[in-house]
């Protein structure tokens, strides 16, 4: 949601974009026989690479269309699309990273403390208490 100066809700930026976003979460592990990262082929290969440990990586792909507004209509569109597409990126990069990282210490945690995981699985149980499955 873009928020700002009466131009903006004058000109209903909101209304005016459509996203698509997929992001797809990889891991890596080094001693399991079965990677997800196929090009990596022996586990040897792998435990050089990461050091002995596992990886998660993410890559995610933005597909954003734009109706523009006047002024900007004026601006050529290489230059709007380049522009968006660098504060997209820079976006995505701090946001991404900072996830995957915050994921990564979630795990650690989760892996070397059993009175974390306990709690962590008791909230998957409280959730699939309360949750409503249906069979399609």
């Amino acid at each position: 949601l873009l928020r700002g100066s009466p131009f903006i809700e004058k000109v209903k930026l909101n209304e005016r974009f459509d996203f698509k976003v997929r992001t797809t979460l990889t891991w890596d592990d080094p001693l399991s026989d079965e990677s997800c990262n196929k090009n990596i082929r022996s586990r040897r290969e792998r435990n050089k690479m990461n050091g002995g440990k596992g990886s998660i990586t993410a890559e995610t792909k933005i597909d954003v269309k734009v109706d523009v507004p006047r002024p900007f209509s004026s601006i050529p569109r290489v230059v709007l699309e380049k522009t968006g597409n660098a504060a997209m990126n820079m976006s995505m990069k701090l946001i991404q990273g900072n996830f995957v990282n915050n994921l990564a210490k979630d795990y650690e945690k989760w892996a070397n403390d059993f009175e974390y995981r306990s709690f962590r699985a008791s909230l998957s149980e409280k959730s699939a208490e309360s949750s409503v499955f249906c069979e399609v």
